[in-house]
């Protein structure tokens, strides 16, 4: 708001040159307001400790991978069963929102998925990790989302 006010107060403003001004303080108040949009998107807080991944098949699924593509991270479970768990806890991490490629084999069959971005659900407390969840359905696609669990 100091720029505004200093803005205004060095502008020499005639009758004639009230529209020019007022042009200048609308593109001066937009340009604050993107700047400010961008760092509050940059600030996130969120942080993420846990990844599971759920095979809700009826067979086994084994060389499961998850890639993170920007960093090459890769968390992996050799053979998950059918209708049980691989997962790892670990340190609180900064969640980026970086994309992620799912791989595994099923039924002898290489599956990979298109990469991917986790969204961040409305509502969530950001003092509370994130856990990153992979469910393997039945028909072999990957669903994926975020949630939190107790802190």
């Amino acid at each position: 708001m100091l720029y505004i006010v200093l803005f205004v107060q060095k502008c020499n403003v005639d009758k004639h040159n009230r529209t020019g001004v007022r042009v200048k303080l609308l593109i001066l108040l937009v340009n604050i307001f993107i700047l400010s949009a961008c760092a509050a998107i940059n600030k996130s807080g969120y942080y993420y400790n846990e990844i599971v991944i759920h095979n809700k098949s009826s067979q086994k699924l084994t060389d499961v991978r998850i890639k993170v593509k920007k960093t090459q991270a890769v968390f992996s479970c050799n053979v998950i069963l059918s209708g049980r768990t691989c997962s790892n806890k670990f340190p609180k991490r900064k969640y980026l929102g970086n994309s992620i490629q799912v791989s595994w084999t099923y039924l002898g069959r290489n599956n990979k998925s298109e990469q991917f971005i986790l969204n961040l659900p409305k509502g969530l407390n950001e003092h509370v990790p994130l856990r990153g969840v992979l469910d393997v359905t039945q028909n072999g696609k990957v669903v994926a989302y975020l949630e939190q669990g107790k802190n």
